[in-house]
């Protein structure tokens, strides 16, 4: 038996695939998005912040490296036609 877990929230890697923070994170981006908390950062690793810049703009900046902005995205639209299909990732 296996647990599922829908992803919220996602940041953007090097290849443009996106790759989903762990559930304790979503929990913080989703509160500070719900509260409509624009402009703030939300701490989510040591040096590594997602700044709110309004409801469609969001970006992660890691403070070592000022420079590297990646892309965030809240929530993952199905393509059409996937809303019915899971993935196995059972091996």
């Amino acid at each position: 038996v296996y647990d599922m877990v829908r992803c919220t929230w996602f940041w953007e890697n090097d290849a443009g695939q996106p790759v989903p923070y762990f559930e304790d994170v979503a929990k913080k981006l989703e509160e500070a998005y719900r509260n409509g908390d624009w402009g703030s950062r939300v701490v989510v690793l040591d040096g590594v912040d997602v700044i709110l810049d309004s409801e469609t703009s969001m970006r992660q900046v890691d403070r070592r490296m000022p420079h590297v902005v990646r892309k965030v995205m809240r929530g993952f639209p199905p393509e059409e036609g996937e809303e019915d299909k899971v993935a196995d990732l059972s091996g």
